[in-house]
């Protein structure tokens, strides 16, 4: 009886075990995901099918998810980046998808600078890139005109 139970406590730590090393695999959460950053613990993408610039404002608006490798989690929230200010704001509510649910959250809603080297400066960068945010402004203030031969 007692090998029977020793036995059967091995082997659940040694299933667990080999489903731990497996990783964790993040839920299918609706979007067109981009990876935008990639390290040891978490990994980070934008959702490009929700993701709008905005010229006139210098703004652009953007879903950004994060996959947590160790704590075997995946949160999204929406964020508002402010190029012209430099600044990222966050929103109120976001979705944490942990053990087969999924759960809102409801924060306080900060803005921060974005800073070199940071999620944030990734974030921004990715989506800058994305949106064609340097031909949108070029645009912009030439009415979308193309400049006549010999004035470019």
């Amino acid at each position: 009886m007692r090998r029977t139970m020793i036995a059967a406590a091995l082997a659940a730590c040694l299933l667990g075990g080999s489903a731990w090393a497996e990783g964790y695999v993040p839920p299918e959460v609706p979007g067109v995901w981009q990876e935008i950053s990639k390290s040891d613990m978490d990994t980070l993408f934008f959702d490009t099918s929700r993701c709008t610039y905005d010229p006139a404002a210098d703004t652009a608006v953007v879903w950004m998810r994060t996959d947590t490798e160790n704590l075997k989690e995946t949160y999204v929230t929406q964020y508002t980046i402010d190029f012209g200010a430099g600044r990222i704001r966050t929103d109120r509510k976001g979705w944490l998808y942990k053990n087969g649910r999924v759960r809102e959250l409801v924060n306080a809603s900060m803005t921060m600078a974005i800073q070199p080297g940071t999620y944030g400066e990734k974030l921004a960068e990715a989506v800058a890139a994305y949106v064609d945010r340097d031909g949108q402004r070029a645009d912009r203030r030439t009415g979308g005109a193309e400049p006549a031969e010999g004035e470019a």
